[in-house]
């Protein structure tokens, strides 16, 4: 999907408050699907292993709605994102700083949908300090890198649950290059791990404030044919969700996958 105004922007004019105003006051429609589909999936394949799994939240951007979602099922989570500056705002919340980001209408969405239906307040909190409590490692790293435990804190294995939201896809507009960075990201889930990932569906550009930035155009066909380079097909699951309401932010739809490593 083609937006008009102006040129596509590069990552230097990143500007992590502008897209958390955008995206993050509210849970908008694709939210809504994307953490209920991550809920259901923890539930169905991450709840059902021996112990809870350590976690790579790669491309974290600056935000914790997928961390938070995440925090009842894993033993301890690890933030990464190749932007500084999304790193400081993943901090200031995990140090719960006066001006961290508010979650709370995630949390509380977080909550309904494992069956709480009226979160209160405590409950919100409580949700909230635990998923800090298992934020144990927050980290820069390059996709475009091969990964080394170095950059992990001497990390000197892989991990049985990645988890990437809207991050390849959305760091480029070539399709090969995406494909590259898929490959490098799965190259850090454990054998029988489980990788989860999601990408804008069929978007070229989308669009932040008053600037656009670039999409690698993924679709259903797309998505399956990478994954099925290092995952095993038969595990891999895609499900595509229609919102027209995001049009006028360069796409209609998003893409949501999860698959285990061969």
């Amino acid at each position: 999907m083609k937006l008009k105004g102006g040129p596509v922007e590069t990552f230097d004019k990143w500007i992590p408050r502008d897209y958390l105003k955008d995206f993050y006051v509210e849970v908008e429609p694709d939210e809504l699907k994307t953490i209920k589909f991550e809920i259901d999936t923890f539930q169905k394949l991450v709840g059902t292993l021996d112990k809870p799994p350590l976690m790579l939240d790669y491309g974290c951007g600056p935000t914790h709605h997928h961390s938070i979602p995440a925090s009842k099922y894993v033993s301890e989570i690890h933030m990464c994102d190749f932007t500084l500056e999304n790193l400081e705002e993943v901090n200031r919340w995990v140090k719960n700083k006066d001006d961290k980001w508010n979650w709370n209408p995630f949390t509380r969405y977080a909550l309904q949908c494992e069956g709480v239906e009226n979160p209160t307040d405590e409950e919100i909190e409580q949700r909230e300090n635990e998923t800090r409590s298992k934020i144990t490692r927050v980290v820069q790293s390059d996709v475009d890198k091969v990964f080394t435990k170095d950059d992990f804190g001497g990390l000197n294995h892989g991990y049985d649950l990645v988890a990437s939201w809207y991050c390849v896809d959305s760091s480029t507009d070539d399709k090969d290059l995406w494909v590259k960075r898929m490959r490098n990201l799965a190259k850090f889930v454990n054998k029988g791990g489980l990788f989860i990932t999601t990408a804008l569906r069929a978007c070229d550009y989308y669009k932040v404030g008053s600037k656009l930035f670039p999409s690698a155009n993924v679709t259903e066909t797309d998505l399956l044919e990478v994954l099925k380079l290092d995952f095993d097909p038969v595990s891999i699951t895609i499900k595509t969700e229609h919102l027209p309401e995001h049009e006028y932010l360069g796409y209609s739809g998003v893409v949501l996958a999860h698959a285990k490593k061969l």
